[in-house]
């Protein structure tokens, strides 16, 4: 299963999204070291996929963001939420959204609420075979706004909410794919694709 390229919406509040279709074992346990990192930091295994991401997240500073390919309808797209949207986030609260909330969608609707919080819908879990792996830029701004007006702040804002620079999202994908490649014997089956939409060395 294939989605399309990503349709960012809005590049001035999402500069860069880079993303790729990737195949791979999720039913494998995280090794020890990755397991103790994660714990050392305040961090709960949760499988590996998640576990990779978020251990990524503290050795480079960049969030990223995995969704189950079999759970997405149809090609996502970044962009503001129609006031009175709905989602339920990946603590299993359903927020409604306003339009100054910047969403990752698909054709159901948003699945992931941009730089905070992926939705219950798409999550990974031990039977995930394919994912469509996120590492994108948003603004700090709004992330911050969107956290404040859901009261949900978690370990990805609070990195948005500093600004990251727009070449550390390139960085993190790569280190990303090689962990998935040696975990979970991971493939891409399509991209990468990186939307490349501000100057390179800006701050964001």
């Amino acid at each position: 299963k294939k989605t399309e390229f990503v349709n960012v919406k809005e590049v001035g509040t999402c500069p860069r999204f880079i993303s790729a279709n990737v195949r791979l074992r999720n039913d494998v346990k995280s090794p020890a070291w990755l397991v103790d990192n994660l714990e050392a930091n305040g961090f709960v295994s949760h499988n590996a996929v998640v576990d990779i991401t978020n251990f990524v997240m503290l050795e480079t500073g960049q969030p990223s963001h995995a969704y189950d390919l079999a759970k997405l309808s149809g090609p996502l797209a970044v962009r503001l939420a129609k006031s009175g949207e709905k989602i339920t986030t990946l603590d299993d609260e359903q927020r409604t959204l306003s339009n100054e909330d910047l969403v990752v969608a698909d054709e159901s609707g948003p699945v992931g609420l941009a730089g905070i919080m992926g939705s219950a819908q798409t999550q990974i879990d031990e039977h995930t075979t394919e994912i469509l792996l996120e590492a994108a830029n948003f603004d700090k701004a709004t992330v911050r706004r969107s956290a404040v007006r859901h009261g949900l702040r978690t370990e990805a804002s609070a990195r948005f909410e500093r600004g990251l620079p727009l070449p550390l999202s390139l960085w993190a994908f790569g280190r990303l794919l090689d962990l998935l490649r040696e975990i979970c014997d991971a493939e891409i089956i399509d991209g990468p694709f990186d939307q490349l939409n501000g100057w390179p060395w800006q701050q964001f």
